[in-house]
């Protein structure tokens, strides 16, 4: 509650002309720490989900929180509801499908958290040791430190938290903010087709055929239109093949990614924190020739 008034207090003297900007500069913000972020907004949509589930299968009309906001899902999840209620089918026998792409693509953002949990749990362990190590070892021997090398360690070791963070937020805008434009198209086009729609449209709203960053997948989409077309039906496995392949190879770029972020944890363990320990080490190795 304190918070609550402090930060209307604060609100309240931001200039009436200066609001707007706030708000903007607020909202472009939390965009940000929503894509870097995903398992913060993809727990929350995962609880809604649960409601939604209930509504669904007794066949009431959906209607989003504000606060889904989970990467495309949200989105999705509407396009079918509007799908399914113009055909009169019930939108219960392709959520499921729907709801696994959801889980497991909300699994994979869970591991990615937990190797940048990892890599902050080493980073403070590490940093804990060595200014515990700075106290106690200060006082067995009556070391003063100096200023200088207090300071050159504090920066190595802020370095080293705030490389970790900016280099993985790159590195990850680099993999996945292209590739997960192609992730809602796939996933929006096997939805479609799942629910009954025409493939016309069901191309035409998913835009399939322009995903840019699975070329191998593209070529199989390509396959199965073409055979859909000649058939003049879709078989459902052939569907769900597309969706497995997908997942395929969404899944080894996470892996390849992780692999990033670790190969990154161990750069930054090597050439900051731990020089920062050894800052210290020669410090009072010249303390001891010294006297």
């Amino acid at each position: 509650m304190y918070f609550a008034a402090i930060a209307f207090i604060l609100l309240a003297l931001i200039p009436h002309k200066h609001f707007a900007i706030f708000l903007a500069i607020y909202d472009k913000a939390l965009k940000k720490l929503i894509f870097y972020l995903p398992l913060i907004s993809g727990n929350q949509f995962k609880k809604n989900l649960f409601s939604y589930e209930e509504k669904i299968y007794l066949g009431e009309v959906v209607r989003l929180n504000p606060d889904d906001k989970y990467k495309f899902y949200p989105e999705i999840l509407m396009m079918l509801q509007e799908q399914t209620l113009k055909k009169g089918v019930q939108l219960k026998k392709n959520f499921l499908s729907f709801k696994k792409s959801f889980l497991r693509d909300l699994e994979s953002e869970k591991q990615i958290f937990q190797i940048l949990q990892g890599g902050v749990f080493q980073f403070l362990m590490i940093s804990f040791a060595t200014w515990i190590f700075i106290f106690f070892s200060g006082h067995l021997i009556d070391y003063q430190v100096s200023f200088k090398i207090i300071f050159i360690i504090l920066l190595l070791q802020s370095l080293g938290f705030c490389l970790f963070f900016l280099i993985s937020f790159k590195i990850r805008k680099h993999k996945f903010q292209n590739l997960e434009k192609d992730v809602f198209k796939i996933i929006l086009f096997t939805s479609l087709l799942e629910c009954g729609t025409p493939l016309n449209l069901a191309l035409a709203e998913s835009q399939v055929l322009q995903i840019k960053n699975l070329d191998e997948l593209l070529e199989f989409i390509k396959k199965f239109i073409e055979r859909g077309r000649k058939t003049g039906e879709f078989n459902l496995d052939d569907i769900e093949e597309i969706r497995h392949s997908f997942w395929y190879h969404y899944n080894e770029k996470i892996t390849i990614f992780k692999k990033n972020l670790e190969f990154l944890k161990f750069l930054i363990l090597t050439f900051l924190f731990l020089p920062a320990y050894f800052v210290y080490l020669t410090s009072i190795f010249q303390f001891f020739v010294e006297h």
